[in-house]
């Protein structure tokens, strides 16, 4: 069994965020502070993040955060990134842990009859004897508990069928 772990700070959009409109709308913006934090970038608090992305085009009311506008705001922030859809492996996420880099992917959350999407960040994965990858760990970012929120614990089967292919990457700059 191999495992690998990053150790990322976790951040809440429900114990960070006051303002009622914006912290059921906050994971992307929770996302972009867990990432800045672990690679040590200067992060202004979630709800700026979010006014930040919502006046300049980076959150839209109807589909949520904005991945390009991430992208943007992360090498604006002097990290590389870039985005990625249409993905049927977790091969490149998996890569991207390997070289101490989180990713930010788009997930399909039910709730009765309504469909949502949502960000969370992938910080780690393990893998069965055979090198197959069997879990992903990752941080949710609308936890109202730290320790219910961070480093979850998800079997592949259930990540493919509720991740919709997309991620946002992002790294230190060479």
């Amino acid at each position: 069994m191999q495992k690998k772990q990053l150790i990322v700070p976790y951040h809440s959009q429900f114990l960070e965020v006051e303002d009622h409109f914006w912290n059921i709308r906050s994971c992307g913006g929770t996302c972009v502070k867990m990432c800045l934090d672990y690679f040590g970038a200067q992060s202004p608090n979630i709800l700026a993040i979010m006014n930040e992305a919502f006046t300049n085009g980076g959150y839209d009311i109807n589909n949520g955060f904005v991945h390009d506008y991430a992208v943007v705001h992360f090498k604006k922030m002097g990290l590389e990134s870039h985005r990625s859809e249409k993905m049927e492996s977790v091969d490149a996420i998996v890569e991207a842990i390997d070289v101490d880099n989180p990713v930010m992917v788009s997930i399909t959350k039910r709730t009765l009859e309504q469909k949502k999407f949502h960000l969370i960040l992938v910080v780690g994965y393990e893998k069965d004897n055979d090198g197959k990858v069997k879990t992903i760990i990752y941080h949710e970012p609308e936890s109202t508990s730290p320790e219910r929120g961070a480093y979850r614990v998800c079997d592949v089967d259930t990540f493919m069928d509720n991740w919709r292919g997309m991620a946002v990457f992002v790294s230190q700059s060479v």
